[in-house]
């Protein structure tokens, strides 16, 4: 009967610090709300705009401390200062990896880092710590680093202990069959943090976000390797895209279609960024330019809106389901080609592939 009685006071108390909505200074506050309180989301992206960590949305709590922990700056109360913290990466390179994909690996980096330096809107996202972790091995041995329990593949991923981080298990066929994935991957994953860090960690839809990373990768083999899956016409894309495209907005795990057998490679929602790019162009907008809209443009105005399709009409003048309608009703012929290894139907997607003289130089050049 003791502990009964213990547990029913404890939830008690709890629950009143929980409920309380006034404070008598900002230290106390801060003691519940750490980064502050703002009486809107579009106070708290304005807190944001000014270099401060974004503080958590609680119009009662403002309206109740206004005047006493005031004035307000931005429509919000007792807001933090984001610790700028210089980015930068730590490599845990295991010596499974080739000494050649080491010395390759730092120059990807480099290249990328260059012309893609990561925002400092990466310190506004929560589970992001300093330096950013990447952790590399070959699949030929088992997962070495014990910071990363049950990791494998090649994700951005996260852990209390660590908060985001990179993994890149580079398959050993790769060294064995010389492919280049085993170099374009590190294109792809840095680029997701590119994108953690202007969305402020919105990564929606999904078919921009993994279709935008895979357009990138192969920009990137295209410009230092002189190849890339363009060269093939960026075949499976899978002929679903255009009567369902919708489905590519979520992963397959959340019952969408990207990362499904219909977007192998993510090749098909590749092929919804070129798409869109293409109808740009139609525009009388360069190329260069409408990959910086659709990569850069669109990622970076993610946080100024209720949710991503805002953004899109925004930066694009055109609304999704418009976008949708425009690339069902557009001409992409059957390939005609079957492989062992790919069921369905898949389209001929050469009308939308990027120029081989474009580089990432061009579309990210600083204006």
């Amino acid at each position: 009967m003791g502990v009964a009685i213990s547990a029913v006071v404890v939830s008690g108390s709890v629950a009143h610090a929980v409920d309380r909505v006034r404070f008598d200074q900002c230290s106390e506050l801060q003691a519940r709300f750490p980064t502050g309180v703002a009486k809107s989301a579009v106070a708290a992206q304005s807190a944001v705009s000014l270099g401060y960590e974004r503080p958590a949305v609680r119009k009662k709590v403002f309206r109740k401390n206004r005047k006493t922990l005031g004035p307000p700056t931005a429509g919000s109360l007792c807001l933090s200062k984001i610790e700028v913290k210089e980015f930068a990466f730590q490599y845990n390179l295991d010596s499974s990896l080739p000494a050649g994909w080491v010395a390759e690996f730092e120059t990807i980096i480099n290249n990328l880092g260059a012309v893609l330096p990561i925002s400092e809107r990466i310190h506004s996202v929560p589970d992001v710590k300093m330096p950013f972790q990447i952790f590399a091995w070959n699949s030929a041995v088992p997962n070495p680093f014990p910071q990363i329990p049950g990791a494998g593949g090649a994700s951005i991923s996260g852990n209390d202990f660590l908060g985001k981080h990179m993994i890149l298990e580079i398959p050993e066929s790769e060294f064995t069959n010389n492919s280049l994935h085993r170099y374009s991957v590190i294109a792809h994953e840095y680029f997701h943090i590119y994108q953690i860090a202007l969305s402020e960690d919105i990564m929606q839809p999904t078919w921009i976000t993994e279709g935008g990373a895979k357009v990138v990768e192969e920009l990137y083999t295209q410009q230092y390797y002189g190849q890339s899956e363009f060269d093939g016409g960026l075949f499976p894309v899978s002929a679903t895209v255009l009567s369902n495209p919708a489905a590519f907005e979520k992963y397959e795990r959340d019952g969408g279609l990207v990362g499904s057998p219909a977007d192998i490679n993510y090749n098909s929602s590749a092929f919804m960024v070129l798409a869109l790019v293409d109808m740009l162009e139609a525009r009388g907008i360069s190329e260069a330019r409408a990959f910086e809209m659709v990569l850069d443009d669109f990622v970076s105005e993610l946080p100024d809106h209720a949710n991503w399709r805002g953004a899109f009409q925004a930066v694009f003048s055109m609304n999704v389901q418009d976008f949708y309608t425009a690339l069902g009703s557009g001409s992409y012929p059957s390939t005609g080609v079957t492989d062992d290894w790919f069921e369905g139907s898949a389209i001929d997607v050469g009308a939308v592939l990027p120029s081989k003289s474009l580089t990432l130089n061009a579309i990210f050049a600083t204006p």
